[in-house]
Formats: structure tokens, sequence, C-alpha cells
């Protein structure tokens, strides 16, 4: 009997679904995305006690700090799906802030994300960089948008909010006449 060589052929995976989401990656998903939430809560919370400038502070103290969970989230995942997913959330959490044009904004901004990053298969990094500043860029313009859209029912709810002097500090720095 001869012994011939063979050589095994490579095994792969009948179910092996390529760039699809399995139950390992929706479960890392949530998890990164809860972690993003409580961290973009606490930071909401603390620094929107600032009135005037509270908002804008928000928007980078929170880019800083959850964005790298948004990184390590698109990174551990690779697939198609990562930002859809964890803004389509995004996007259901801010339903409480009674601003339509915020969680319209984010589901649209997560959709334009995830097109980015699924461009390039998840596989570069400068590709998920773009996303996440396209994502962030557009989901706090479009909470952002009552105050130029609708600026005096805004700045009365802001006097509302904040008193007069926070309603009054905004109006001005909106329109660049603060005289103090």
């Amino acid at each position: 009997m001869d012994k011939q060589n063979i050589t095994p052929a490579r095994k792969t995976s009948p179910t092996k679904k390529g760039n699809r989401l399995g139950s390992k990656d929706v479960i890392s998903i949530g998890i990164f995305t809860a972690v993003y939430l409580v961290i973009y809560t606490i930071l909401g919370v603390t620094i929107g006690m600032v009135p005037v400038i509270g908002v804008f502070l928000f928007s980078i103290m929170s880019n800083l700090f959850s964005g790298s969970v948004f990184m390590l989230m698109a990174v551990k995942a690779r697939k198609t799906g990562v930002f859809l997913i964890a803004g389509l959330a995004m996007a259901f959490f801010t339903l409480t802030s009674n601003n339509m044009f915020g969680v319209l904004g984010c589901a649209i901004a997560a959709m334009i994300a995830e097109v980015i990053a699924s461009r390039r298969n998840y596989q570069k990094a400068g590709a998920l960089v773009m996303a996440y500043a396209v994502y962030e860029t557009l989901r706090y313009g479009s909470f952002l948008l009552p105050m130029f859209l609708n600026s005096e029912v805004y700045f009365a709810a802001a006097a509302e909010r904040w008193g007069v002097e926070g309603g009054a500090c905004t109006m001005c720095l909106r329109s660049n006449q603060y005289n103090a």
C-alpha cells in the first residue's frame, strides 16, 4: 500500500458569516454602548450644571471620554452595524430630551457613520475616526438646531430652566452681544 502525501484541506467553517454580526459581537456592542451611555450621562449631569457654556463644554468633554469607548467598540467588533446599533441606542436614549430634531439627527448620523466605516470594512483607523467625528458632529448639531431655527422658544425655555440671567447669557453668547 502506497502512502500518498496528502495535505489536508484548509478547514473552513460552513457557518462563517464574514462581516455579519454574531451574538458575541452584539453582546460586546451592547456592553460598550452601555458604558458609552453611562459616561455620557455622568458627564451630562455634572457639566450640565454650568448654565451658559455647559452645552459647548459638554460636547468637547463627551467626545474626549466617550470617544475612546466608542472606538474600542468599533475596533473590537469590526463588523458592519456597530455605528448603527450604538447610534440607534443613543437615539432611543435621547428620546427623553424632548428634542425630535436631535433624536432624528442622531439616527441619521448613525446611518451616515455606518456607511463611512463600512466602506473600509472597519479595517482602516482613519475611516473609523472619520465615521465617529461625523457621527458626533451631526448628532450634536442636530441637538443644537432648535437654538438656531426657533431661537425665541429656545431662549425662553433656557430662561425658564436656568433663570433669567442664564437665558440672557445664552442669548448673548449666540448673538455675540455680551457687554459685561
